[in-house]
């Protein structure tokens, strides 16, 4: 100091310093050093620097999988061994593949909906027509694997009457011998592994349009939303516009599966009654008489 007697001032303090003396730092208040506080936060995923390419996407096992692999969804296993033996992240989970995409099923949904308008008129257009146009193919397609499984529920019915009557003795068996009796027992089992991949493949494909229809229909009335102007949006609102991207979709989205049903309940009532008059003969349509009363 000037003078030479006095002392060397203190450095100034900082209330920040002040905070830490008085109540510690979050490292010390919990009996750790900031070290070992450090050592323990979890890492932040990496983020790639600017012009670096960014890691491509991890290919579906389903686009590579066999005719086999499809049929037992034995493409999903190497994802579904992952998740149990940790916790699944970002990388493990495959990427979408381009038909389940939201842009390209509202692509199909909105090129439907303008052939639609051309062909019958604004005010005569039918969005379920549409929809049809741009997923119908898919979903006919559906309706075989549905038509194997109704077909395949008679099949094991039909053999029990067969073995039955082998075992009984009847005449209309007679010619059956013991070699082709075990060949129907195990038709029973070759029988219901069908219908079981049949019945699985079914409720798949039906989900997954599901879930198409859901995204296109949300992404196109989304659009929609985006290009009319205030005066309009005002006449319906925020409320029925977010009704129809959500509510209603997901409604349309989880019929879709059981629509086949509207079908196949006619043509599994049909054969059932069928093979009940070759046993019962007219009674029974005492029982179709009492179902459809």
């Amino acid at each position: 100091a000037p003078g030479g007697g006095g002392q060397t001032p203190p450095p100034p303090r900082h209330a920040a310093d002040d905070d830490e003396q008085r109540c510690g730092s979050p490292a010390r208040a919990v009996g750790a050093s900031p070290a070992r506080a450090r050592r323990a936060a979890p890492p932040l995923p990496s983020v790639p620097e600017a012009g670096e390419p960014a890691a491509p996407p991890r290919q579906s096992g389903e686009e590579r999988a066999s005719i086999a692999s499809l049929l037992t969804f034995s493409w999903v296993g190497s994802l579904l061994a992952a998740g149990r033996r940790r916790p699944l992240e970002a990388e493990d989970v495959p990427a979408l593949s381009q038909e389940d995409s939201a842009a390209h099923n509202a692509g199909l949904l909105h090129a439907a909906w303008e052939g639609e308008v051309a062909r019958r008129g604004g005010l005569d257009a039918s969005f379920f027509g549409a929809a049809h146009g741009a997923f119908g193919r898919y979903f006919w397609a559906s309706a075989g694997y549905k038509l194997v499984n109704d077909v395949f529920i008679f099949v094991n019915p039909a053999l029990i009457n067969v073995i039955v009557g082998y075992i009984n003795g009847d005449a209309s068996q007679a010619g059956l011998s013991r070699g082709g009796a075990f060949g129907c027992a195990a038709a029973m089992f070759l029988a219901a592994g069908v219908q079981s991949l049949a019945l699985g493949q079914y409720f798949f494909r039906g989900f997954r349009l599901g879930l198409r229809v859901r995204a296109a229909i949300g992404q196109v009335v989304y659009d929609k939303a985006l290009r009319m102007t205030a005066e309009q949006r005002a006449c319906f609102g925020v409320g029925p516009i977010v009704s129809y991207m959500q509510i209603d979709a997901a409604k349309i989205a989880d019929a879709v599966p059981y629509l086949h049903g509207i079908w196949s309940c006619l043509l599994q009532l049909g054969i059932a009654t069928s093979m009940l008059y070759s046993v019962l003969g007219p009674a029974a349509f005492a029982g179709l008489g009492i179902m459809v009363a």
